[in-house]
């Protein structure tokens, strides 16, 4: 349910930016998503991956941001909110695969990326700004905001 909860979060994120298609050019087509483990946990929950699709081959999506008038939140009402595990990281590059099978929880961490995925060298996905709560919160289960002024 947590993992439905995050998608659901994202994809209202997500579409609340594309809708707003700052530069009138329609590259973004919509949003598409995958379900990559039902209830690996036994807690009913589901692990999602979601993507961002594009007209042209060349777009990509670089990089996410919010701001005190337009915030990117990604909230839960799940009681104990995002899953987060204990060795888990805040982006995909940061999970080792190779340790799945010792720690098999961690495969279904929540983790930010835009194109790394677990193993992956991802240097150049980083949290933005020290000073914000935003990650922090987020692993210890609770909202995603980021509401800063630029």
């Amino acid at each position: 349910m947590k993992k439905y909860i995050l998608l659901i979060a994202v994809l209202f994120s997500a579409i609340q930016f594309f809708a707003q298609d700052p530069t009138g050019d329609g590259l973004c087509t919509g949003l598409s998503y995958e379900v990559v483990s039902s209830d690996p946990l036994g807690t009913g929950a589901a692990t999602y991956r979601l993507f961002a699709n594009f007209t042209a081959d060349a777009a990509e999506v670089t990089a996410m941001y919010g701001t005190d008038t337009n915030p990117w939140e990604m909230t839960s009402s799940a009681v104990d909110g995002f899953y987060n595990d204990a060795v888990g990281s805040d982006f995909g590059g940061g999970i080792n695969p190779a340790f799945f099978s010792a720690f098999p929880s961690l495969e279904f961490d929540s983790w930010f990326t835009i194109g790394a995925e677990p193993g992956d060298d991802d240097g150049l996905n980083n949290a933005f700004d020290a000073a914000l709560t935003s990650l922090a919160d987020f692993n210890s289960g609770g909202d995603f905001v980021v509401n800063t002024f630029i």
